[in-house]
Protein backbone atom coordinates (compact mmCIF):
# COMPACT_ATOMS: atom_id res chain seq x y z
CA UNK A 1 0.00 0.00 0.00
CA UNK A 2 2.72 2.35 0.97
CA UNK A 3 4.69 1.77 -2.44
CA UNK A 4 1.68 2.43 -4.29
CA UNK A 5 0.99 5.62 -2.37
CA UNK A 6 4.56 6.50 -2.81
CA UNK A 7 4.22 5.85 -6.90
CA UNK A 8 1.27 7.68 -7.06
CA UNK A 9 2.70 10.63 -5.73
CA UNK A 10 5.54 10.57 -7.91
CA UNK A 11 3.20 10.25 -10.83
CA UNK A 12 1.70 13.52 -9.96
CA UNK A 13 4.63 15.22 -9.39
CA UNK A 14 6.09 13.83 -12.89
CA UNK A 15 2.93 15.21 -14.03
CA UNK A 16 2.62 18.39 -12.65
CA UNK A 17 6.31 19.27 -13.99
CA UNK A 18 4.94 18.39 -17.45
CA UNK A 19 2.29 20.83 -17.31
CA UNK A 20 4.68 23.10 -16.52
CA UNK A 21 6.69 22.83 -19.63
CA UNK A 22 3.31 22.43 -21.51
CA UNK A 23 2.23 25.94 -20.20
CA UNK A 24 5.32 27.57 -21.24
CA UNK A 25 4.93 25.89 -24.46
CA UNK A 26 3.75 27.96 -28.12
CA UNK A 27 0.71 26.31 -28.18
CA UNK A 28 -0.44 27.71 -24.71
CA UNK A 29 0.73 31.47 -25.28
CA UNK A 30 -2.91 32.68 -25.69
CA UNK A 31 -4.73 32.49 -22.37
CA UNK A 32 -7.41 29.61 -22.43
CA UNK A 33 -10.91 30.43 -23.19
CA UNK A 34 -13.08 29.20 -20.79
CA UNK A 35 -15.84 28.69 -22.78
CA UNK A 36 -14.03 26.03 -24.78
CA UNK A 37 -12.00 24.41 -22.17
CA UNK A 38 -13.02 21.48 -19.74
CA UNK A 39 -11.69 20.58 -16.03
CA UNK A 40 -9.53 22.27 -13.93
CA UNK A 41 -5.92 24.09 -15.08
CA UNK A 42 -4.53 22.59 -11.63
CA UNK A 43 -5.10 18.70 -12.87
CA UNK A 44 -2.22 16.82 -14.05
CA UNK A 45 -3.10 16.15 -17.50
CA UNK A 46 -3.52 18.58 -19.79
CA UNK A 47 -4.82 17.96 -23.45
CA UNK A 48 -5.01 20.79 -25.91
CA UNK A 49 -7.15 19.25 -28.99
CA UNK A 50 -6.97 20.82 -32.04
CA UNK A 51 -10.44 19.31 -34.31
CA UNK A 52 -12.17 20.05 -37.80
CA UNK A 53 -15.94 19.24 -36.78
CA UNK A 54 -16.14 17.68 -40.22
CA UNK A 55 -13.37 15.60 -39.77
CA UNK A 56 -14.29 11.66 -38.41
CA UNK A 57 -11.45 10.73 -36.72
CA UNK A 58 -11.76 13.83 -34.55
CA UNK A 59 -15.13 12.55 -33.97
CA UNK A 60 -13.63 9.64 -32.75
CA UNK A 61 -10.66 10.81 -30.65
CA UNK A 62 -13.38 13.09 -28.89
CA UNK A 63 -15.13 10.25 -27.56
CA UNK A 64 -12.20 8.57 -26.54
CA UNK A 65 -11.33 11.46 -24.46
CA UNK A 66 -14.25 11.75 -23.20
CA UNK A 67 -14.25 8.56 -21.68
CA UNK A 68 -11.09 8.72 -20.46
CA UNK A 69 -12.00 12.04 -18.66
CA UNK A 70 -14.56 9.87 -17.01
CA UNK A 71 -12.30 7.02 -15.93
CA UNK A 72 -10.37 9.44 -14.20
CA UNK A 73 -12.51 12.53 -13.21
CA UNK A 74 -10.61 15.64 -11.95
CA UNK A 75 -7.41 14.46 -13.31
CA UNK A 76 -7.46 16.29 -16.97
CA UNK A 77 -7.39 19.65 -18.06
CA UNK A 78 -9.38 19.89 -22.00
CA UNK A 79 -8.93 22.80 -24.11
CA UNK A 80 -10.20 22.21 -27.64
CA UNK A 81 -9.42 24.26 -30.40
CA UNK A 82 -10.62 24.63 -33.95
CA UNK A 83 -8.76 23.69 -36.53
CA UNK A 84 -11.32 23.73 -39.83
CA UNK A 85 -9.10 22.23 -42.67
CA UNK A 86 -9.45 23.55 -46.93
CA UNK A 87 -10.07 20.23 -48.01
CA UNK A 88 -13.61 19.86 -45.78
CA UNK A 89 -16.21 22.01 -47.73
CA UNK A 90 -18.40 22.75 -44.12
CA UNK A 91 -15.41 22.65 -41.90
CA UNK A 92 -15.14 26.67 -41.42
CA UNK A 93 -18.74 27.13 -41.42
CA UNK A 94 -18.82 24.78 -38.75
CA UNK A 95 -15.66 26.21 -36.76
CA UNK A 96 -17.81 29.69 -36.98
CA UNK A 97 -20.90 28.66 -35.79
CA UNK A 98 -19.66 26.61 -32.73
CA UNK A 99 -17.42 29.66 -32.23
CA UNK A 100 -20.40 31.61 -31.70
CA UNK A 101 -21.73 29.17 -29.77
CA UNK A 102 -19.00 29.27 -27.17
CA UNK A 103 -20.25 33.48 -27.10
CA UNK A 104 -23.42 31.87 -25.44
CA UNK A 105 -21.80 29.39 -22.90
CA UNK A 106 -22.77 26.36 -25.84
CA UNK A 107 -20.05 25.52 -27.32
CA UNK A 108 -19.88 21.58 -25.73
CA UNK A 109 -23.52 21.23 -26.21
CA UNK A 110 -23.47 22.55 -29.93
CA UNK A 111 -20.43 20.88 -30.60
CA UNK A 112 -21.95 17.32 -29.06
CA UNK A 113 -24.79 17.62 -31.51
CA UNK A 114 -22.30 18.45 -34.86
CA UNK A 115 -20.51 15.58 -33.93
CA UNK A 116 -23.29 13.34 -33.48
CA UNK A 117 -24.96 14.28 -36.37
CA UNK A 118 -21.68 14.26 -38.54
CA UNK A 119 -22.83 12.04 -41.05
CA UNK A 120 -25.95 13.76 -41.50
CA UNK A 121 -25.03 17.02 -42.76
CA UNK A 122 -21.35 16.25 -43.82
CA UNK A 123 -22.42 15.63 -46.98
CA UNK A 124 -25.05 18.46 -48.19
CA UNK A 125 -24.93 21.71 -50.22
CA UNK A 126 -25.91 24.06 -47.68
CA UNK A 127 -25.03 22.79 -44.28
CA UNK A 128 -26.42 26.25 -42.21
CA UNK A 129 -29.95 24.69 -42.02
CA UNK A 130 -28.86 22.03 -39.97
CA UNK A 131 -26.13 23.71 -38.14
CA UNK A 132 -28.87 26.38 -36.51
CA UNK A 133 -30.77 23.18 -35.95
CA UNK A 134 -28.46 21.97 -33.76
CA UNK A 135 -28.26 25.61 -31.82
CA UNK A 136 -31.48 25.75 -31.25
CA UNK A 137 -31.74 22.32 -29.56
CA UNK A 138 -28.67 23.18 -27.82
CA UNK A 139 -30.37 26.23 -26.48
CA UNK A 140 -28.74 29.22 -28.38
CA UNK A 141 -30.27 32.43 -29.18
CA UNK A 142 -30.58 32.16 -33.04
CA UNK A 143 -30.35 36.07 -33.73
CA UNK A 144 -27.16 36.48 -31.94
CA UNK A 145 -25.82 33.04 -33.69
CA UNK A 146 -26.44 34.66 -36.93
CA UNK A 147 -24.65 37.94 -35.97
CA UNK A 148 -21.95 36.37 -34.95
CA UNK A 149 -21.36 33.62 -37.44
CA UNK A 150 -21.46 36.41 -40.26
CA UNK A 151 -19.04 38.96 -38.69
CA UNK A 152 -16.46 39.16 -40.63
CA UNK A 153 -14.01 39.13 -37.87
CA UNK A 154 -15.15 35.78 -36.33
CA UNK A 155 -13.76 34.31 -39.68
CA UNK A 156 -10.75 35.91 -39.68
CA UNK A 157 -10.05 35.42 -35.59
CA UNK A 158 -10.65 31.61 -36.70
CA UNK A 159 -8.04 32.20 -39.61
CA UNK A 160 -5.44 33.33 -37.27
CA UNK A 161 -5.71 30.39 -35.26
CA UNK A 162 -5.17 28.16 -37.69
CA UNK A 163 -2.07 30.14 -38.74
CA UNK A 164 -0.39 30.04 -35.15
CA UNK A 165 -1.56 26.32 -34.85
CA UNK A 166 0.20 25.52 -38.53
CA UNK A 167 3.40 27.26 -37.27
CA UNK A 168 3.74 25.26 -34.19
CA UNK A 169 3.78 21.94 -36.69
CA UNK A 170 -0.39 21.65 -36.64
CA UNK A 171 -0.56 19.69 -40.27
CA UNK A 172 -3.42 17.20 -39.60
CA UNK A 173 -6.76 17.36 -37.57
CA UNK A 174 -6.65 15.65 -35.45
CA UNK A 175 -3.92 16.83 -33.69
CA UNK A 176 -3.17 16.46 -29.55
CA UNK A 177 -0.54 17.55 -26.82
CA UNK A 178 -0.62 15.89 -23.98
CA UNK A 179 1.50 17.17 -21.11
CA UNK A 180 3.30 18.85 -23.91
CA UNK A 181 3.74 16.21 -26.19
CA UNK A 182 2.23 16.46 -29.83
CA UNK A 183 0.09 13.24 -30.87
CA UNK A 184 -0.99 13.34 -34.54
CA UNK A 185 -4.15 11.10 -34.96
CA UNK A 186 -5.88 9.43 -33.36
CA UNK A 187 -3.24 6.14 -32.75
CA UNK A 188 -0.92 8.68 -31.56
CA UNK A 189 -3.90 9.53 -28.55
CA UNK A 190 -4.77 6.12 -27.81
CA UNK A 191 -1.05 5.49 -27.20
CA UNK A 192 -0.34 8.49 -25.25
CA UNK A 193 -3.67 7.85 -23.09
CA UNK A 194 -2.91 3.90 -22.64
CA UNK A 195 -0.21 5.22 -21.06
CA UNK A 196 -1.24 7.82 -18.66
CA UNK A 197 -3.91 5.32 -17.89
CA UNK A 198 -1.10 3.10 -16.91
CA UNK A 199 0.95 5.58 -15.00
CA UNK A 200 -2.40 5.79 -13.09
CA UNK A 201 -2.64 2.84 -12.27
Amino acid sequence: MRNKIVLTAFIVIAAAASVQVFRAGDHASAPADRAISRGSPAAPVWIVEYVDLQCAVCRMGSAKIERFMERFPGRVYLQERLHPLAGHAHGMTAALYARCAARQGKYWEFTRAVFAQQTVWSDVSDVRPYLRRYASEAGLNPRALEACAGDPAARRALEEETKKANSIGVRMTPTYFINGRMAAGIAQLEDELTKLAQKAG
